[in-house]
Parts: structure tokens; sequence; C-alpha cells
């Protein structure tokens, strides 16, 4: 499953499939291979990052015009997550339609936003655990109109405020909501001060570092569908019913009692496991529900697939793509593996649900709302989905790198 950390793979072997093609000779080969070195693409390292903000900074430039520089320049810190199913021993991945247990496939959680010293326990290895696991659902709180509040607030910052006042009801004053919303964060979410413990960026650190998030995923549908009503000939995505979906998960203070005595690592500091553990994530998006015994119509509620599960709370899964969310869709009955490549920045508009994604497969002008709204120790997490039974959702491949700054 996912390797968790920095440039780490999990054994990917080839970063995409190769292409197969005449022999060449080696002067052909000799001009391939400075056409590869061309195109091959830079990543900075966390010390390469701070040693060019030094320089910058030595030049008794104030820290803003460093940032704007660094900013302005892409020169971030960044780090890839990486599951490639054939090294797993699989052709694909297939992800079913029709079926509420197996349409909604958890696929790989990123490193923690900035935390530079965290890691797994070194018992648990990246492609086992709960590490390789969705998180379990969790309410954050039973109202429904404070957990709209508490959403806002995640995926969308200082709007949910703008928002409040015409999605809240009047029964009950906005201001009690908001600071309820703000109140259950606080209860349930670590302080800055806490992961900063986690890491080696320079303090105080940023409260919104990512600056781009960059998706490759190989993968493919079943490979025949008919044209339906409405669906455009020359629109290949018109009608998919397979897609990608980019979630938040987030490590919650209250899940602390289930940590397992003797995971914490004295050898060095910031890296005491009993604050920070993978048992401890919560989903953030998927949103999540309470689980009611008497509802006997759990398949479809308001338009949303829900997955009922052991315990208090279940997974509500969108029964369409989310455009808040949504990160790629499957061209349609194209079984032949497609690599799609999806960057999203924190300089791009927000998302009006209003764009023509049947030509392209996904919002033509990025997502700088789910960008700007990732904090420190955030994990992007990517979701695999089909809907409706015929189809499929192929998977070879997911790769993320998250950009952030310094």
């Amino acid at each position: 499953m996912p390797t968790p950390s920095g440039d780490a793979r999990c054994g990917l072997g080839a970063i995409l499939p190769s292409e197969q093609g005449q022999a060449e000779t080696p002067k052909e080969e000799e001009t391939a291979q400075q056409q590869s070195d061309q195109d091959q693409v830079f990543y900075p390292t966390l010390d390469q990052v701070k040693e060019a903000k030094v320089i910058l900074a030595d030049k008794r430039l104030p820290p803003e015009i460093v940032n704007m520089i660094m900013d302005k320049a892409e020169y971030w810190a960044s780090t890839k997550t990486a599951v490639n199913f054939r090294d797993l021993g699989m052709r694909v991945l297939s992800i079913s339609g029709g079926y509420p247990q197996g349409e909604n496939r958890f696929l790989l959680r990123s490193h923690p936003i900035g935390l530079t010293k965290w890691r797994l326990p070194a018992s648990e290895a990246p492609e086992s655990g709960p590490w390789s696991e969705e998180a379990k659902p969790k309410v954050v709180a039973n109202d429904d109109d404070v957990r709209d509040s508490l959403r806002a607030e995640d995926l969308h910052g200082s709007q949910a405020e703008q928002a409040a006042p015409s999605s809240l009801s009047t029964t009950k004053p906005v201001e009690s909501k908001a600071t309820l919303a703000i109140a259950t964060q606080k209860q349930t979410d670590h302080s800055k001060d806490t992961l900063e413990m986690f890491t080696d960026l320079s303090r105080p650190t940023l409260g919104n570092p990512v600056r781009k998030i960059v998706f490759d995923i190989v993968s493919g549908d079943q490979g025949h569908a008919p044209l339906g009503p409405g669906m455009r000939k020359d629109a290949p995505y018109d009608g998919s019913n397979t897609w990608f979906d980019a979630g938040v998960d987030r490590f919650d203070k209250t899940l602390q009692e289930s940590i397992v005595p003797g995971d914490t690592d004295e050898t060095e500091p910031g890296h005491d496991l009993s604050v920070l553990s993978p048992d401890m994530i919560r989903p953030v998006w998927p949103l999540s529900k309470v689980n009611d015994t008497e509802d006997e119509d759990r398949s479809r509620v308001r338009g949303r697939v829900i997955n009922e599960e052991p315990g208090p709370y279940s997974y509500v899964h969108a029964l369409h793509p989310d455009p808040q969310h949504a990160i790629q869709r499957n061209r349609r009955a194209q079984r032949e593996m497609q690599h799609h490549h999806v960057e999203w920045t924190w300089l791009d508009s927000s998302i009006t649900g209003d764009e023509d994604v049947g030509f392209v497969g996904h919002n033509p002008g990025g997502n700088g709302d789910f960008v700007r709204s990732l904090r420190l120790g955030d994990m992007v997490t990517v979701w695999g989905r089909a809907r409706y039974r015929g189809w499929n959702n192929n998977v070879q491949r997911v790769e993320v790198r998250v950009f952030y700054a310094v």
C-alpha cells in the first residue's frame, strides 16, 4: 500500500507504464538521454529550501519579501506518496459500482504536511496496519448545523463566517453555532505548538503552508458504456461514473486512549507517538454520520451513498462527484490504462460547480479552496469511486506530491 514519507517509494519500479518501440542506435540513445535529462524535474529538499531562505535573509531582505520570492520561484519543499498495485501482485485494483460496501475505496494517505520529524512506529510497515487503511469515521459534533459550520471552517477557512448566516437556522443564534464549532475543534484538534514539536520548519510555522498538490493517476474503466441522453460524442468524460476524490485526514487528540503502551520513542525529541499515532487519525472529509439503527433504508439518503459500518459512525459518500473534492474522472468506456496529471495550486480560483468537465474530466481551473484550507499536520487522502452496476474503476497507480512553504 502507500508509502507515507518523503520521496521513498513502495517498490514502485517504473513510474509510468513504458512504451515499447524500435531498438535505438547508440546516437539515438544519446539523444534520448539528453532529452530525458532536460525533462528531469528538480525537487529541492527541505535543507535546500531553508538554505535558500538564509541566503536571501543575509541580503537584509524582510521576511515577507523572502517568502514572496520563494513563492514566486515555486521553491518549496515537497513530499511524495505513491501506490502501484502491479507491484503489490495485482494487475489493477478493481472498484465495482453498485455495491455499497465496495464502490468507495481508500487508496493512499500523504505524509502529515510539514511534520518532518514524524514517522511511523518501527513496528508498523507502510503497506500494512492503520496507515494503509482508511481512518475510522467519526462525527465531531452531532448537531448537523454545527457540523456544516465545522466543515466550512475546515475546508474554506474564513469563508465559513460569511456563509453561516444563510446556511444556519434563524431559531438559534449564528454566533453560538460558530462558537460551538470552534470550541469543538479545539477539543479535538492538536494545538499548533504540539504539531511544531514534529517539524524542522522555521517557527512560527505558517498556518496554511500548502502551495501545490500534484496528482498522477493511471487508471481506466470497464471499457464499454452506452451513450446516454445528453452525452456528447466529442466529450470523452461525459457520463463517466468512475472517478477519484481528494480527502483530508487529521490527528485527533481525543483518540489518544487507543494508543498501545510502549510505542513512545524516547531516543529523539519530538517523536512521542503517544501524541501523534496512526491510530489517532480521523477523517475531516469524507464526512461521517451517526449510525441510526431505526433507519431501514441506508443505501441512498439525500442523494448520498452511506456505507453502514460496525460501530457508532459511518462514512457518508456522495452519489455523484463533489466539485470541491473530485480530482479526475476516467474516460468513458476506455479500458486501456490512461495517465492523468492534475495540478491544484493555492492561487487557483474557487470552485463554482459550473465548470464543464466533459472534455478534460476535471475542473480546468484547479482547486484553490482545497489547497488553501490545508493546515500543518493535515494528510491528503485519495479515494477511488465507481457508481452503478456494470461500472468498474480499474486503478493501476496513484501518486500525490504535496508542496509546502517553509
